[in-house]
């Protein structure tokens, strides 16, 4: 992320405490150095690394259930940054339920379990990387596998390659630049070193895919690849996350070409002009403001 995009956050939100992995600490330091001198504020940052204790911070059995009120779950809990289509990005406030009954929606859509394993390429200041790729695995127990810095195809394939990994969401631009090295590098190995990067696409349970239309011919690539498993589409908004989706479990032969998938669970859709039109959308897991 540049700097310029991140103070624009970081201000935006009125953040007070910025976290900070350890090559990024320059980067965070001079974004507080501009903030607090443009505002005056206190604005402070953590280092995340050198601040996880060496073990636990208690056991199981030193655990106490509070018998404190609940917080309310329409309050305000996660500010996520829009895309930017038409103009500066606007934060969508996000209620506290957001963390975790949309995010137990979601999941359920793609029968996420303790055992999914994903390989998390994404922002997490967007829908995609917090929403999509972060809250739902830690609802369920899941493992998350992040892979910073600037996408790499080689690295992606190689690290399936590796195995381990069940659950994959990227944009179309993703899958395509990964169709390119396929086509451009792995296809130029011996058979034999081939099959095993096909036989590690197919290992990953479910490819999604969401942001913007996936191209016709880079689905169908895919399609190919993985013996007639298609990239399940993701389809929403930062303000009204998980609103449709396809499920992982439905016979791809049952899914019409360029079907992004029917309503989760509590969400109600329908069309301003009949079957056709802009999108409505009514949902318990809309945004607040």
């Amino acid at each position: 992320m540049a700097k310029d995009e991140a103070q624009f956050f970081v201000t935006k939100s009125k953040q007070v405490l910025l976290l900070s992995a350890a090559e990024q600490a320059p980067l965070a330091d001079s974004i507080i150095d501009s903030v607090n001198r443009e505002g005056n504020g206190s604005l402070r940052t953590l280092a995340v690394l050198e601040n996880i204790p060496p073990k636990p911070f208690c056991t199981p059995m030193d655990m106490v259930i509070s018998s404190d009120p609940m917080w309310d779950d329409n309050e305000p809990g996660v500010v996520i940054f829009t895309s930017g289509t038409t103009g500066r990005p606007k934060g969508a406030v996000m209620r506290r339920s957001y963390i975790h009954e949309a995010a137990l929606a979601i999941g359920e859509g793609y029968d996420l379990t303790h055992n999914d394993v994903l390989l998390h390429v994404l922002p997490v200041h967007h829908t995609t990387g917090l929403g999509t790729s972060f809250f739902p695995y830690l609802a369920v127990g899941g493992c998350i596998d992040f892979k910073g810095g600037s996408f790499n195809a080689a690295a992606i394939w190689d690290r399936w390659l590796q195995g381990g990994i069940t659950i994959f969401s990227g944009v179309p631009t993703i899958y395509l630049r990964m169709q390119w090295h396929f086509e451009r590098e792995i296809a130029k190995l011996p058979a034999q070193e081939v099959r095993k990067y096909v036989a590690a696409a197919n290992k990953v349970r479910a490819l999604k895919c969401g942001s913007s239309a996936l191209q016709r011919s880079v689905q169908e690539f895919w399609t190919k690849l993985r013996n007639g498993r298609p990239i399940l589409t993701r389809y929403g908004a930062s303000e009204f996350p998980g609103c449709i989706k396809v499920p992982s479990d439905m016979d791809p032969k049952d899914l019409p070409q360029d079907c992004v998938g029917m309503s989760v669970p509590g969400v109600e859709l329908k069309l301003t002009e009949g079957d056709h039109g802009e999108l409505l959308v009514r949902s318990p897991y809309m945004f607040s403001k």
